[in-house]
């Protein structure tokens, strides 16, 4: 009679536990499965059904897959708060991806208030279960002292240890931290081999770093290689990069259509130095048809970034009257906001201006002092400017000496009409003033070279 009972007993319990496993497949997990091929299969809205089916019954995955659906927008409107109730109903479960996930809610302040001590609490949860990317997280915030003392032994620590696990963000982390030597020596070597896995799983950041070095190494093959890479992906500094090589033919064919190219893609992606690029090949009618108005948007546009190149070259526009109306004083408002940032080419235009009174009035000592700014600076045009001050005696007593002097670091800086200049003066010196000039002239410009 007992062992009957016992049997019984037994009997139920099994299939108790069928049902209930039947049920768990039938109202769980099926719907979890299904909400995975619908996903895949890009149908959101079938995904979110099938996903809120399973969260319902508690399934912590479904609830993280759930929460970042509707973080991210997919199938239903954005949602923060939502999101954020469902990763964390997801990460109070244990489940290490949920517990990143709340992490960086909690780092972001996204649908959540910010709190980066309770972001570490759920990153340092999610790294005992060996979660890459709390790992890199917390490198983050040792890193970039979030919530913590900076600290960059600590970062280089889970950037490494996110690294060795494959995370490409973190690959890329512990490549700059050898690059600069930030929480360990300078590993110039240890830098390229992780930026190189970083690269070679996608990471655009990587991708250009890598190029930028090969290039700065004038390895232009591997430059030119990891560049496009990047610049595919949509890296601007790598588009702008490759610009260059086109328009200089640095490792390629000299192709001015394919540095516009690159150029306009970067410049489009709001990338200063492009649109200053850009501007210049309108400017100029190089790899696309000559056209002032264009040139004039793209300077526009890289100066209110306050990129001084274009400010000055909106100066010259201006000063010029090329593609727009002349207009000295607009053109001084651009050269003085140049000047202040020491452009060599800013002060030589400051002192054209003085010197021959455009918008200003005309004051040949304030012009001097503007050249001598400019020609110190290797300025070739300023150099034959003050040579021919001097020749002339214009605001200075006339001294040939003097005018040879400057009209020699003119010819050596590559200025063709100063070498005609200082043939005409030496006819009219001495031979001991020819040779101090001479002497004065090489000294001079041994020392810009040492510079």
């Amino acid at each position: 009679m007992n062992k009957r009972l016992g049997f019984l007993i037994l009997f139920s319990l099994c299939a108790i536990v069928a049902v209930l496993g039947g049920n768990f497949y039938l109202n769980t997990y099926a719907p979890f499965l299904n909400g995975n091929k619908a996903y895949d299969s890009a149908d959101y809205e079938t995904a979110l059904d099938n996903y809120y089916q399973a969260a319902e019954n508690n399934y912590a995955q479904a609830q993280y897959n759930l929460g970042h659906m509707i973080l991210n927008g997919y199938g239903t409107k954005q949602d923060p708060l939502i999101a954020f109730e469902w990763i964390e109903k997801a990460a109070k479960q244990g489940l290490p991806i949920a517990c990143t996930g709340l992490g960086k809610l909690y780092l972001d302040g996204n649908g959540v208030i910010k709190d980066e001590l309770q972001a570490i609490k759920y990153f340092r949860f999610a790294s005992l279960k060996n979660e890459p990317e709390a790992n890199y997280h917390l490198g983050r915030i040792y890193l970039n002292g979030l919530g913590v003392m900076p600290n960059n032994i600590q970062a280089f620590k889970w950037f490494k240890k996110s690294a060795r696990t494959g995370n490409a963000a973190a690959q890329y982390q512990l490549g700059k931290m050898y690059r600069q030597g930030r929480g360990t020596p300078i590993d110039i070597e240890a830098c390229m081999d992780w930026y190189t896995k970083a690269a070679e799983q996608g990471n655009t950041v990587a991708q250009n770093s890598l190029g930028l070095i090969y290039y700065k190494e004038g390895k232009y093959e591997p430059a030119h290689k990891w560049l496009l890479k990047s610049a595919k992906q949509g890296n601007a500094n790598a588009q702008d990069l490759l610009g260059v090589m086109y328009a200089y033919g640095k490792g390629v064919d000299k192709n001015y259509k394919k540095a516009f190219k690159w150029f306009k893609k970067a410049a489009l992606r709001n990338k200063a130095d492009s649109q200053f690029n850009l501007g210049y090949l309108y400017y100029c009618g190089k790899g696309v048809a000559r056209n002032y108005p264009m040139a004039l948007l793209w300077f526009r546009k890289a100066a209110a970034q306050k990129h001084i190149r274009s400010i000055q070259a909106l100066g010259e526009m201006y000063y010029k009257g090329t593609g727009v109306s002349r207009n000295y004083k607009q053109a001084m408002g651009y050269f003085q906001l140049a000047a202040y940032r020491k452009l060599p080419e800013a002060y030589h235009y400051l002192g054209l201006s003085y010197y021959y009174g455009h918008g200003v009035n005309k004051d040949y000592s304030i012009s001097i002092q503007y050249f001598r700014k400019a020609a110190a600076a290797k300025n070739k045009y300023s150099q034959y400017a003050l040579g021919k001050i001097y020749e002339k005696g214009n605001g200075v007593p006339v001294n040939l000496t003097k005018a040879y002097e400057w009209y020699t670091l003119a010819e050596k800086g590559g200025l063709a009409k100063a070498k005609k200049a200082k043939k005409e003066i030496a006819s009219q010196m001495s031979v001991q003033e020819f040779k101090k000039a001479h002497d004065m002239a090489e000294k001079i410009y041994a020392n810009q070279l040492d510079s």
